[in-house]
């Protein structure tokens, strides 16, 4: 589990939910970059978050992200909303270069 405390451990620039997005897809893949799974049975190994900075065919720069959670099976007859069924990955702590602008 990764213990979140909005006041302290998300910098205080961050004003939009996609600089939100951002913040959560790169602070998941510091802390997790080398955990994997296997999405499909003799698949390759995937990571559970993968982010990459592209150059689109636009000539926008773009921050392309990935992330697979676990969800609680019991989503399927829960009437929660879907996010509160996911799962964590494993306990780490925030690094405090991702608390600051």
């Amino acid at each position: 589990m990764v213990d979140f405390i909005r006041s302290t451990d998300m910098p205080p620039a961050i004003g939009t939910l996609e600089a939100y997005v951002a913040h959560g897809l790169l602070t998941l893949n510091n802390l997790f970059s080398a955990l994997t799974y296997q999405e499909l049975p003799g698949a390759l190994l995937e990571r559970v978050c993968d982010v990459n900075v592209v150059t689109a065919a636009d000539g926008t720069i773009r921050l392309i992200g990935r992330v697979s959670l676990i969800l609680d099976p019991a989503y399927v007859t829960g009437t929660g909303k879907l996010w509160t069924y996911v799962k964590e990955f494993q306990e780490a702590p925030i690094p405090a270069a991702y608390k600051v602008d």
